[in-house]
C-alpha cells in the first residue's frame, strides 16, 4: 500500500502512515547515547510521532499546529503562522528530531524548528518523512546548517512528483486525515492531552482518560507503545460517532434558535478549512 494516497480512506491513510514509523526510524540514524528531542505536527502527532517517541527513547516532544498559506507578497513564498502549541524544554546538544508525514513545504519546516529551539543550542538534526521533495529538502538543510552550525539531515520514504503542487497536496492529506465532522477548532492529538493530563498515553486504549490517573514514574520519558492498537480505527471511529451525536442533536433546534445562528454567522469570521 502507497504511504501517501489521497484516494485512501482516513483511516486507511492514517493506517498507512503508522505502518512507515519503524522504517522511517532506522532511516534517522539515531546514534547510542543520544538523548532524542522530537517535534511533530498536530495533524499526524498520534498516527506519526507518538510511536517514534517510544520507538526512539524520546526524554521529551513538541507539538505545534502550523497554519500554512501562499503568501500574498512574496511570490513562490509559503506563510506560515502558528494558531498553537506545546512545547517541552529542548535540553541543550540534544539530537533534535521533527516527523511528518507530509513535507512539502520548506517554510514550515524551519518555522517549526526554529519556533521550538528558540535559544537552545542542539547536537544535531534529524528530519523524516513519509513523503518529501528533494528541494525542499535541500533549502531546509542549508538553512538550518548556516543557522545553527549542526549537522543536518534530512530525508524521505517517498517523493512527490515535480509537477504537483506541494503546498495543496499536503493540505489535502491533512484535510483527509482529520475526519472530524467539524473542524471549527484545532484537532487535539491524544499523546498531547494525555501529557497536559499528566497521564499516560495508551494507544490501545479507548478515548478518554481516567479522571483519577495521575503522572506516573516514567514522566521524564514519554510512555507511548510502539506497537499499533488491534483495532486501529476503534479511536477515530469514536471520534467520529460522538461528533455525528453532536450534528444530530443540532438538526433539534428549533427554528428560530436556527434563524438566530444564520444571522449571527454572518459576523462571525471564516473558518480555514485545513482545521
Amino acid at each position: 500500500m502507497p504511504i501517501v494516497d489521497l484516494s485512501l480512506h482516513s483511516d486507511d491513510l492514517a493506517k498507512s502512515i503508522s505502518s512507515s514509523v519503524e522504517a522511517v526510524s532506522r532511516r534517522l540514524a539515531i546514534r547510542p547515547g543520544e538523548r532524542v528531542y522530537i517535534i511533530g505536527n498536530a495533524a499526524d502527532f498520534d498516527e506519526f510521532c507518538a510511536p517514534a517517541i517510544e520507538r526512539l527513547g524520546a526524554i521529551a516532544a513538541a507539538c505545534l499546529w502550523p497554519r500554512t498559506s501562499v503568501s500574498p507578497a512574496f511570490v513562490d513564498t509559503i506563510d506560515v503562522i502558528f494558531i498553537q502549541e506545546y512545547i517541552e524544554p529542548v535540553p541543550n546538544d540534544a539530537c533534535v528530531v521533527m516527523l511528518q508525514s507530509v513535507l512539502l513545504a520548506w517554510e514550515e519546516a524551519v518555522a517549526m524548528v526554529t519556533r521550538v529551539l528558540q535559544d537552545a543550542r542542539p547536537g544535531r538534526i534529524v528530519i523524516g518523512a513519509c513523503l518529501g521533495d528533494r528541494d525542499v529538502e535541500r533549502r531546509v538543510k542549508d538553512y538550518l546548517e548556516k543557522r545553527y552550525v549542526v549537522d543536518v539531515r534530512i530525508g524521505s520514504e517517498e517523493y512527490i512528483g515535480p509537477k504537483a503542487n506541494r503546498l495543496e497536496f499536503e493540505q489535502r492529506a491533512f484535510d483527509l486525515l482529520d475526519d472530524r465532522p467539524r473542524k471549527q477548532f484545532p484537532n487535539m492529538p491524544e499523546w498531547v492531552l494525555a501529557k497536559i493530563l499528566g497521564q499516560d498515553y495508551d494507544p490501545s486504549a479507548e478515548p478518554g482518560f481516567d479522571p483519577g490517573g495521575g503522572p506516573s514514574s516514567s514522566d521524564r520519558t514519554a510512555s507511548v507503545s510502539p506497537k499499533l492498537p488491534p483495532s486501529h480505527g476503534s479511536r477515530r471511529a469514536h471520534s467520529k460517532r460522538s461528533q455525528q451525536e453532536e450534528l444530530e442533536l443540532d438538526s433539534e433546534v428549533a427554528p428560530e434558535d436556527n434563524q438566530q445562528e444564520d444571522t449571527e454567522s454572518e459576523y462571525r469570521s471564516s473558518i480555514p478549512r485545513l482545521w
